[in-house]
Parts: C-alpha cells; structure tokens; sequence
C-alpha cells in the first residue's frame, strides 16, 4: 500500500509530530477502526466488515490526503488525551506480547486505548513500542480491542485494566 501513496501523503508523513509509520497506523490499521467511523469515511452503513470493505478503505485514504490527514488528526488527539489521562492513571497503558512483523520476534509492547468518537469505551489502540537508537516511544500500529484483550492476557491478567474489558 505504502508505494500507492500519493507523494503529498509520503511527504507529510515525514514531518508528523508523533510517530512513525503513519501509512501503516491509518491504511493497514483501518480494518481495526471501529465500524462507525468506517462508515463515515465511506460514507455507507455497513453492519459488519468484508475483505472488499477493507480494500475499498485503504483505496480511499490512500488516494485521498486531506482524508487521509484527517484521519491522523483525529488518532493525534485521541493520544493526547489517552496520555493526558494516562499521567494520572498509569493503568491506561498495559503491556503486551506483541510479533514485530519486521524481524517476526515476540516483543514487549504497550497498548493504549484511544478514544476516537467517543469517551466511554475505546474505540482501538495504539501498539507503541520502544527504540532503543533514538531513545524514544513510537506508534507501531493498531489493534482492535478484542486483538488487545488477546495479546494483553499472554503476558497474565488484565484486572487491573478496566478499559480493557470485553
């Protein structure tokens, strides 16, 4: 998908202000938006998510860059404010197993919930992972909750994560 970029769309993804790998997080990460707000980009109602709807959602980010820009400000302010509310509550980030599919090895990452529409219940979170040549956090990807919950309980129990509920 990265290579169907528009060159306005690589561009800006090297000047992001939070995380690498924004083609990953938004265009391979959409099939993890919740079905809402595929809707909304889509402009559709569907109920559940095909193979097809995927394909068409990465089309449409993926060739359009306002939309595409549109969509990473929304995860930059939803992070923000996980990592507001996460200094007051450090269990808004838990760990996780997670396979980095660059060098297919398990992992510790986080996960935090970002709440993209909505301040009840997360809608997905981000996978963040650690550097350790620039010696900085970074957004990975993301996972659907159920994905979350899943990688989360290998490490053990999830009690103390009340977000994490399913």
């Amino acid at each position: 998908i990265s290579e169907k970029l528009p060159k306005k769309v690589k561009e800006m993804n090297k000047k992001t202000k939070y995380y690498a790998g924004w083609e990953h997080i938004i265009i391979d990460g959409c099939d993890n938006f919740p079905i809402h707000i595929i809707n909304i980009i889509l402009d559709k109602q569907y109920t559940y998510i095909k193979y097809d709807t995927i394909t068409a959602l990465q089309n449409e980010l993926g060739n359009k860059p306002d939309m595409f820009n549109c969509i990473q400000g929304i995860i930059e302010r939803a992070i923000d404010r996980s990592v507001t509310k996460a200094k007051r509550d450090i269990t808004m980030i838990a760990p996780i197993c997670h396979i980095l599919e660059k060098d297919n090895q398990a992992d510790l990452s986080f996960i935090l919930p970002l709440y993209l529409l909505r301040n009840d219940k997360p809608d997905c979170v981000l996978v963040f992972n650690y550097d350790r040549k620039i010696q900085k956090y970074y957004g990975s990807t993301l996972l659907n909750l159920r994905e979350a919950l899943q990688d989360a309980r290998i490490l053990g129990s999830t009690e103390q994560y009340s977000w994490l509920k399913e």
